[in-house]
């Protein structure tokens, strides 16, 4: 063989080993370039300093620096999803019982010989071996609050009564206080985790709750509307830009990718891929400094599919989709002005915190009602790729522990009247509202005109569109 050709040989074998080696590293996704919390919709983890606060609020400005001079904090009123949670029994069954099954496939597809052969990198492939589902993870633990959803509300009622120490003050007192949480272990643990937050360990034993409501009238206000339930959460039709977008070429192309990737030799079920999904989220929720071994299995592409498929179905069952979702969700607005009104008549109310403990279908119906992350376009099958940058996103919107609070500031000039302003701040940051014209503070009587027409009549005209 002449020199040059030698030459030839060596640099297309050295150019292959090199393609070789880009393509197994741009599949190894032990440990992505990207931040996974970022797409897992309602199952993330609650992150204070969120990439995406940056796109709706003042740019990370803290509360302090955007409060006015002249004003100052008198009462706030919070809302909150509870913290992070075991899966329902359904998926915990399915994470004990068929994921050990998909496992020992995917570690058969990888052995010497096997039909079709898997692409996981190694340290992929070693971290599935070694999984084991928690050991405390049971179906008669489903959707309790764990550790991490402890730490979580306990942060935020520190991170508040640290903002707005004038309003948290340090030693309970019933009458200054008013926590209240839905029928749930999660939201009921999540209330008292909250109150830990604020008041310490000790204190917080001393905080008083009343009894808890199955169908709270502002905490889960749905409850009691048979005519959502009927015509919008249990109606096949709800979900129908989702089944369009699961059988659309994307979302195959996307199942078909990830069966390669695992080595299947058979196809791989939408239901399977879901329960891939949901563990590798709720196991990174669990400890958000860590990262699932199922999270491995998807490259940024699938979970960008995977996150707008679940914002299809909030989006129709619990947001903008259908009018009736979010026109009953005009008790908490009420509930808000009766506080905020009651403080102005009587200044001298000793009242100041108001901090209800509830659920993602309260927080989004909440959300819509408000009028935020509102996307021009609705959020349908075929326009995927046109909302890449939406609003819509329940990774952002809807992560355990998310929460909404309006605070009442009352302000002082010299030689004038004091007045009210009201702030919105979403997430604990500052967050433009539109009744107050794209800021995040403006004087109470804009939220009061914004809203009065419609709490008016919130009893009779949630009693009227409720009915079947």
């Amino acid at each position: 063989m002449s020199t040059i050709k030698t030459e030839t040989a060596i640099a297309t074998v050295v150019v292959l080993i090199g393609i070789y080696f880009l393509l197994w590293k741009s599949t190894c996704h032990s440990e992505p370039s990207f931040p996974v919390v970022k797409y897992l919709a309602t199952k993330a983890p609650y992150v204070v300093h969120d990439h995406l606060l940056y796109n709706f609020t003042k740019k990370g400005r803290s509360v302090e620096e955007l409060i006015p001079k002249d004003c100052q904090a008198e009462q706030i009123w919070i809302v909150a999803r509870h913290g992070t949670r075991n899966p329902s029994d359904k998926v915990i069954t399915k994470m004990l019982e068929e994921l050990q099954e998909i496992q020992k496939e995917i570690i058969a597809a990888h052995e010497p010989g096997a039909v079709v052969g898997g692409q996981l990198c190694e340290p992929e492939l070693s971290a599935i071996k070694m999984w084991q589902p928690d050991l405390d993870l049971e179906p008669a633990n489903e959707k309790w609050l764990v550790q991490q959803g402890e730490v979580e509300l306990e942060g935020i009622g520190a991170r508040f009564q640290k903002t707005f120490p004038n309003i948290f003050q340090k030693d309970y007192d019933s009458r200054v206080y008013n926590f209240k949480y839905t029928k749930t272990q999660r939201a009921e643990a999540s209330a008292k985790h909250f109150a830990r937050g604020v008041f310490g360990y000790e204190e917080a034993k001393k905080v008083q709750y009343p009894p808890a409501l199955d169908a709270d009238p502002v905490l889960r206000f749905y409850k009691a509307c048979p005519k959502w339930k009927h015509s919008v959460d249990k109606n096949p039709e709800t979900y129908a830009e989702q089944r369009k977008f699961e059988s659309s070429s994307i979302f195959q192309t996307m199942l078909e990718r990830i069966q390669t990737r695992l080595g299947l030799s058979r196809p791989l079920t939408l239901a399977e891929v879901e329960l891939l999904h949901q563990t590798c989220s709720f196991e990174t929720a669990w400890t958000p400094d860590g990262l699932s071994p199922w999270c491995a299995i998807f490259d940024e592409d699938d979970f960008e599919i995977l996150e707008y498929r679940q914002d299809l179905e909030y989006y129709w069952v619990d947001g903008y989709g259908h009018e009736l979702t979010y026109k009953q969700a005009c008790a908490p607005i009420g509930d808000i002005l009766d506080k905020f009104n009651m403080k102005v008549t009587n200044p001298q109310s000793p009242h100041k915190v108001t901090a209800y403990f509830t659920h993602s279908g309260t927080i989004l119906k909440f959300i819509s009602h408000l009028g935020l992350f509102n996307d021009t376009e609705p959020l349908t099958s075929d326009n995927f790729l046109q909302h890449k940058s939406r609003k819509w996103r329940t990774s952002f919107i809807d992560k355990f522990a998310t929460n909404i609070a309006f605070v009442l500031f009352r302000c002082s000039k010299p030689n004038s009247e004091p007045s009210y302003q009201i702030g919105a701040l979403f997430q604990e940051h500052p967050i433009n509202i539109p009744f107050c014209n794209g800021n995040w503070i403006c004087p109470l009587e804009n939220f009061q005109t914004y809203f009065q027409s419609t709490v008016n009549t919130c009893t009779e005209d949630v009693a009227n569109m409720c009915k079947l």
